[in-house]
């Protein structure tokens, strides 16, 4: 029995089984005898386990976000993100980069459980299951291969493709084409789609293991990816019928409303979901990496593996940062805002949100006041006059920090003059409470009316000028009319549809994307743990609607494709169930106003942060990748630098620095 280890210089970690309400709860075991451990039916699903870990380092994190979502056309890095070279492009994203050596390494831990198990599960004189389970178990972990070697290949291209389990420390490597990567993951997804019954692994118990319809959603996805490099009539034929089956198979539905797909109340049991990482059904569903393992590689200022807690962190990602304002405070409904993924103008710009309820279903664009005890502020509409000589200068802002009887002490105050003021302005409210501010006396009225009024509020529509009041609080903008905290279309983005990052936008305040957040995870420090209970949804139905409509657009069937999957999403999508005039929103009255940007919008819609665009825009050809990443980033260096080579990520140094044969195996192409 070869032991599970990783690629080439990584020594063998071990990740049990354990039944948590049914969940894979993953724990390091070491000491023991893998010949005979895996002969046991414990010891066997200990290392099936194993061969499931790896998702956890990718799914629903900030490495996995990092390298999925972002440096894309619908996500650029926000002002907190500790690595923002590598949205820019620049030399800096190179051969050094601490997560890549992270995913790596994960990937290819994975890669080798499989091949353990699969040589374990092959043999029937080792297995130590009956026949149906073995045939089950198998089929699991050869989807499960396929899937890393799919997240393998797509990140960094040919690289070492492995078929069987590594033996000792292995000093050489070898490089394989793509082609053959894709090969094995159509063979390992057929065999998983043929040995997997209807009804395998569908009862709560096995929540979050591969199903029949997870393994012929997956094998929907690649032979869509494979046929867009290899233009394949019969693979987009292929795609559309394992699509189709899917969605003809019962198991799923599609929701009314778009929102009630991330109510967490659905989480568990949602309707939509196909496959997902489990990270619901258990107290703590870490994953249980030495907090010290990565140490070696990491640059000054990376976090430890072990920082975050586990779970699902996607609510911390994508967050505005809200509590910076007057009336806020940071708390556990509204989440803890990491800022580390921008929007960009051309995401925003592809939904009609006054059709498509998928808009604000995946933004959060209003917050409330919840700042119950913190001090209360004073604002109004040049109606509060400060009582000087000059009557040039009004108040637009104080904050008061006391209360005695009816009397305000203020700790600050925000002026503004108005060099052609009229004093005449003035509008004086009978039995206002009293303000002292350096001796002098001043008439207003409270900024907010108290918890639950709206605080902030950002649109696309245009706020007129003349009621945003600028410098008031850190230069956030204040509506006059409204009496809210506020921000614009024309605040978001520059005029070359870069996004805003100038002086107080800085890429902290954004429509923030809210599909992850969570509200039932546990509070901790600093109003909420990071751990959060949300489960990772790798395939959803919709997208078995967007493969069919596309493959059949490619295979000339553009009728097809708009009747029978675009108008049913759009249906369910749309706020009247009208999907036909949706659709008519965006330009699509048919089959025969199908294109390829068509499709790439519809799914930036319906799968933005979900870690799916980087391949969406590879399968499209590096060309039109390159295009869009010029056209669409949210940074114009990354416009400017961004070229074919970017396509496939940097092999780790570390790698390259531990094999002997450095002339057969070389850094991909163009990076340091």
């Amino acid at each position: 029995m070869k032991t599970y280890r990783a690629l080439i210089f990584i020594m063998f970690l071990i990740v049990g089984f354990t039944s948590c309400n049914e969940f894979l709860e993953e724990e390091y075991l070491s000491g023991l005898d893998t010949e005979t451990f895996y002969s046991t039916p414990e010891g066997m699903e200990s290392l099936i386990a194993a061969c499931y870990a790896t998702n956890k380092i990718y799914y629903a994190k900030e490495e996995g976000f990092d390298f999925s979502v972002c440096g894309t056309d619908i996500y650029d890095y926000g002002q907190q993100h500790p690595q923002q070279y590598q949205y820019t492009f620049t030399s800096d994203f190179n051969s050094t980069n601490s997560r890549l050596v992270v995913l790596w390494i994960e990937f290819y831990k994975g890669v080798n459980a499989c091949n353990d198990a699969i040589e374990v599960l092959s043999d029937p004189s080792r297995t130590p299951f009956n026949e149906e389970l073995t045939k089950i178990r198998l089929a699991e972990v050869r989807f499960l291969r396929a899937h890393l070697n799919w997240l393998i290949v797509e990140t960094w291209g040919g690289v070492e493709l492995r078929k069987s389990p590594v033996e000792g420390v292995v000093k050489t490597a070898t490089r394989s084409s793509v082609e053959d990567f894709y090969a094995l993951i159509l063979e390992d997804l057929d065999f998983a789609v043929t040995n997997l019954g209807d009804n395998d692994n569908v009862t709560a118990a096995d929540y979050g293991r591969v199903t029949k319809w997870a393994a012929m959603a997956f094998r929907a996805r690649m032979r869509l990816t494979w046929a867009g490099y290899t233009n394949s009539q019969t693979l987009y034929t292929d795609a559309a019928a394992d699509a189709a089956a899917v969605i003809g198979s019962g198991k799923f539905t599609l929701y009314d409303n778009y929102a009630d797909v991330w109510n967490i109340a659905n989480n568990s049991n949602n309707s939509e979901n196909i496959w997902c990482i489990n990270y619901s059904l258990t107290q703590y569903a870490a994953i249980g990496v030495p907090s010290d393992e990565y140490t070696p590689y990491q640059r000054p200022g990376d976090k430890t593996w072990d920082s975050r807690e586990g779970g699902h962190h996607g609510h911390l990602m994508f967050g505005s940062q809200y509590d910076v304002y007057p009336g806020m405070t940071r708390d556990i409904e509204n989440g803890r805002p990491f800022r580390r993924y921008s929007p960009t103008k051309y995401l925003i710009d592809c939904f009609k949100e006054n059709v498509d309820e998928r808009f604000h279903g995946s933004f959060k664009t209003t917050w409330f006041v919840n700042a119950v005890n913190m001090p209360r502020f004073l604002t109004t509409k040049r109606d509060l006059k400060v009582n000087t000589t000059d009557d040039d200068t009004t108040i637009i802002m104080v904050r008061a920090n006391a209360l005695s009887g009816i009397q305000y002490y203020l700790d600050s105050a925000m002026i503004i003059t108005h060099k052609n003021g009229d004093p005449n302005d003035t509008i004086l409210t009978p039995g206002a409470p009293y303000l002292e501010i350096y001796n002098k006396q001043v008439v207003g009225k409270f900024m907010f009316d108290g918890a639950g009024d709206t605080c902030i509020h950002y649109t696309k529509g245009l706020i007129p000028d003349e009621i945003q009041l600028t410098n008031i609080r850190s230069n956030y903008i204040w509506n006059m009319e409204k009496g809210y905290w506020c921000l614009d279309y024309n605040n978001m983005f520059n005029a070359d549809g870069t996004i805003n990052d100038a002086e107080v936008f800085n890429r902290n305040i954004y429509l923030e994307l809210s599909k992850f957040l969570d509200p039932t995870r546990p509070a901790a420090t600093d109003a909420g743990s990071q751990r959060g209970q949300r489960d990772a949804y790798v395939m959803r139905i919709s997208e078995m609607y967007l493969i069919a409509a596309e493959a059949l657009f490619k295979t000339g069937q553009a009728d097809n494709a708009y009747s029978n999957y675009l108008i049913p999403l759009a249906n369910k999508r749309s706020y009247d169930g009208n999907g036909a005039a949706m659709l008519s929103e965006y330009g699509i009255n048919g089959g025969s106003d199908l294109t390829m940007n068509y499709f790439m919008d519809e799914r930036a819609r319906e799968l933005c942060g979900e870690q799916l665009r980087w391949f969406d825009l590879k399968r499209l050809g590096t060309d039109e990748m390159v295009a869009r990443i010029k056209q669409y980033s949210g940074n114009t260096t990354a416009r400017e630098n961004f070229d074919a080579h970017f396509a496939i990520r940097p092999i780790p140094q570390v790698q390259l620095d531990a094999i002997t044969n450095k002339d057969e195996f070389p850094q991909n192409p163009d990076y340091q």
